[in-house]
């Protein structure tokens, strides 16, 4: 299915659950994952859309990527707050930041 066509809750909650699943199994992404990404070559003017242009091509790119959820989860855990990474823009991370707080909160309760 098309990242396009799933409701928007459902593919973050498919995000937290891989990016949690992630950590839990491996702790943090070790350094060198990069080389192995779908994106390895691809110009960056692909991954940093300018203000209103889509980031549907470098999202398409990311879906079939082998490190896709190290690079969320570098991503989440460094903060970007630009560009795309793991398959997800800038205001998917975002709402990420916010389940994943929420997540946290709920498991130290």
């Amino acid at each position: 299915m098309s990242v396009d066509t799933v409701p928007c809750s459902n593919r973050l909650q498919r995000l937290v659950e891989d990016i949690e699943s992630y950590l839990s199994e491996h702790g943090l992404p070790a350094d060198g994952w990069q080389p192995s990404g779908a994106c390895w070559g691809v110009g960056p003017e692909a991954f940093y859309p300018r203000k209103g242009e889509s980031p549907t091509e470098a999202i398409a790119v990311c879906e079939a990527c082998p490190v896709r959820v190290e690079c969320l989860v570098t991503a989440m855990v460094n903060g970007e707050r630009y560009g795309v990474w793991g398959g997800t823009a800038e205001r998917t991370r975002r709402s990420l930041r916010r389940l994943l707080s929420r997540s946290a909160r709920t498991m130290a309760a």
